[in-house]
């Protein structure tokens, strides 16, 4: 389970070397992800990611708080810029 997620943006100069980091993630990559702030407090799991059709750009991702096996969630809308791709804990 990955501590963080998001959408990184690729490198400038990024290569095709297979040890460079991926600059591409799949939804179901990232849906369950922990999502942490910047103190390392869990503030959820990734849910879903939002896509906007008419630019084909992903607007937000929903994140899911509290509750127990289901039951009880409350949902968030994170937009995507807010949210970063921490390499570190993976």
């Amino acid at each position: 389970m990955t501590r963080t997620a998001a959408f990184p943006r690729p490198a400038q100069g990024a290569s095709e070397n297979p040890f460079v980091k991926p600059s591409l993630l799949s939804a179901r990559t990232i849906t369950g992800d922990e999502v942490c702030n910047m103190r390392e407090e869990t503030l959820g799991d990734i849910l879903d990611v939002m896509l906007e059709t008419s630019e084909g750009k992903i607007r937000y991702v929903v994140l899911t708080s509290g509750g127990f096996l289901g039951m009880g969630d409350r949902l968030f809308a994170i937009a995507r810029t807010a949210l970063k791709y921490d390499s570190e804990h993976q």
